[in-house]
């Protein structure tokens, strides 16, 4: 036996979910019980960790793209768009997971790899459009009476991103620890079909909302009370 062979055969025994890209082709390989469940919490975690710069940014609070100046009379119609965008963005999480079973297969059945990434991919494509959003939100100008609340309309999608950070690190301990029972259950033992539950519910602050609501709302009046002639913008 070479060294090459070596080396890919301890790859090849890997327990747990895969890292890289190698761990990635040695699991689809092998396909060991679990392996989908396997391949879908580390495409998760790779694509996860390919948008570190990303999470960085917002957690900066950067702003993303080239600056728009806004006029007074055009944020409150401006903050309702993108509260929308925002739930445009969320909204297809609940589709995606309700077709699970088309990935990873009935119990008893083997999933499909392609459909198995394409749910991983889209959980991880609505962790990065919130991000965005809120990068994008951060670079308006607004008249100074509004900023206080435009900064906290850019927070309303801060939940949702948690859950999809949570929802990936929990999915991860949990396949490494499924893992690891199954490699070393003993081979007379009856094997049961390996069925993982997946949920993932997103929501928005709601306290977070009513707070921005309400400075949006002290905003307006202000502006319209300093600006008598400019157009309403209730």
């Amino acid at each position: 036996m070479n060294d090459e062979t070596s080396e890919v055969q301890a790859r090849q025994c890997v327990v747990g979910v895969p890292r890289d890209a190698e761990q990635t082709q040695a699991l689809l390989a092998t396909r060991p019980a679990g392996w989908e469940y396997l391949l879908f919490a580390g495409r998760l975690v790779q694509a996860q960790r390919a948008l570190r710069l990303g999470w960085r940014n917002h957690v900066l609070e950067l702003p993303r793209g080239p600056y728009r100046a806004l006029a007074g009379d055009e944020v409150p119609n401006y903050l309702s768009g993108e509260f929308g965008r925002l739930g445009w963005i969320i909204e297809p999480m609940q589709r995606v997971l309700a077709a699970q079973e088309d990935a990873f297969g009935r119990p008893g059945e083997s999933g499909e790899p392609d459909l198995i990434e394409h749910l991983a991919d889209w959980i991880v494509g609505i962790y990065r459009q919130l991000m965005d959003w809120a990068a994008d939100m951060r670079n308006v100008g607004v008249p100074e009476e509004f900023e206080p609340a435009v900064k906290l309309f850019a927070h309303a999608g801060d939940a949702s991103i948690e859950q999809i950070r949570d929802f990936i690190d929990a999915s991860a301990r949990r396949l490494d620890e499924l893992a690891v029972q199954l490699a070393n259950q003993r081979p007379e033992e009856p094997a049961e079909p390996i069925t993982v539950e997946l949920t993932l519910t997103l929501t928005v602050d709601d306290a977070l909302n009513e707070e921005a609501l309400a400075m949006l709302g002290d905003a307006v009046a202000r502006f319209a009370a300093q600006n008598p002639s400019s157009e309403n913008v209730a």
